[in-house]
């Protein structure tokens, strides 16, 4: 698990640390504060560079460049600090774990004349003098840095990605859940790594903190292009008690589905990370302790670290529901309070948490 964490030049985050993690890291602060990037820094760390990361990153956010050739590219400018994007902007993220350190770096640099097969996933206009994006991923042992081509503004060819070795290599699992949740096909694809295994009931006992009723869950139909649609929630029923009909997913409401994306996700971050952005999101507050008790139990039993950000109070009180007031040594819960500028989250261990609760202390 991670320890500690320092992320320089990242998004709004121009030198900053989280100290003294847990298993599981609920972040709180004011909107702007950088809450969601330290998730997305993160993921790039765990990936260990992988391409499809910043593709997602920025996907998210909708930070996309398009061409007359119609040909996509990922808007990485905006992944800099200050939106600064020239030769020698840089990101870096350092992650600390026992006596460990991996590094994870991204540059922008001039490309080599000796690297001119890369500019093929350029336009014309802009393949002389181009630029790349140098990334780097250290784990104490030197390492080969992998070089990307970029056009002007910053963007990165999704043919680049879909042909690139990057992403062969081994890297732990890791789940991000966005504030928009799950959509219909990552459900599916998740579903079909659950299907028949022990996990499975996961997936109903957590549903059952919402709505007891119901027994079974599957999902419905194998032709997948249908999903492309737009429908959200589609092509999974629920089987509820005494109703012979199955029940579409989508008409017992978005806290339903949150709650799957969650459980689904957790069970697919097996000896992973699970990154969740505002987790809460469409769950109601008398539900809030079964979810965290859900995502402290799994997380022990599948060795999962858990971040997750929130701007509810009913959240964070809720995680301190589930807390113990006795801890003999670290704290398996950790609230990070992160302050706009700040250089250092500041942080709460479990015995902490359940203090500021029961006094009614606010630390969001």
């Amino acid at each position: 698990m991670i320890d500690d964490v320092n992320i320089k030049g990242f998004r709004g985050l121009q030198d900053f640390s989280m100290k003294n993690l847990g298993r599981i890291n609920l972040l709180v602060g004011t909107n702007n504060s950088g809450k969601s990037s330290i998730l997305e820094a993160l993921e790039l760390m765990s990936s260990r560079g992988s391409l499809r990361s910043i593709w997602s990153a920025t996907s998210r956010r909708g930070e996309r460049l398009w061409f007359d050739d119609d040909r996509r590219y990922s808007d990485v400018s905006h992944l800099f600090y200050g939106h600064g994007f020239e030769v020698g902007s840089k990101i870096e993220i350092c992650a600390a774990s026992d006596a460990t350190c991996k590094r994870f770096s991204m540059e922008v640099v001039w490309l080599p004349e000796d690297k001119s097969e890369l500019i093929v996933d350029l336009p014309p206009s802009e393949m002389n003098d181009p630029l790349g994006l140098k990334l780097e991923w250290t784990n104490g042992l030197p390492s080969q840095p992998l070089l990307a081509p970029l056009t002007r503004r910053g963007g990165l060819s999704s043919r680049y990605i879909s042909r690139s070795s990057v992403d062969k290599i081994d890297s732990p699992p890791i789940q991000f859940i966005s504030t928009a949740a799950l959509s219909q096909e990552e459900v599916l694809s998740l579903f079909d790594e659950v299907v028949l295994t022990p996990e499975e009931d996961l997936l109903v006992e957590a549903l059952r903190t919402i709505e007891p009723d119901i027994e079974r869950i599957a999902p419905i139909g194998s032709d997948r292009s249908r999903f492309a649609s737009g429908v959200r929630q589609g092509n999974i029923v629920v089987k509820l008690l005494n109703h012979r009909d199955r029940i579409p997913i989508g008409s017992m409401g978005d806290g339903i589905w949150r709650m799957l994306g969650i459980a689904l996700s957790l069970v697919n971050a097996k000896n992973g990370i699970l990154l969740i952005d505002e987790i809460d999101t469409g769950l109601h507050y008398s539900v809030l302790s079964k979810m965290w008790h859900l995502v402290k139990t799994t997380s022990e039993r599948l060795n999962i670290q858990v971040f997750a950000t929130t701007h509810s109070r009913d959240c964070y009180e809720s995680l301190a529901s589930i807390s113990r007031d006795e801890i003999s040594e670290g704290s398996c819960v950790t609230i990070q309070r992160i302050e706009r500028n700040a250089k250092q989250a500041i942080s709460f261990s479990e015995q902490e948490i359940v203090a500021a609760s029961e006094r009614g202390i606010e630390v969001r």
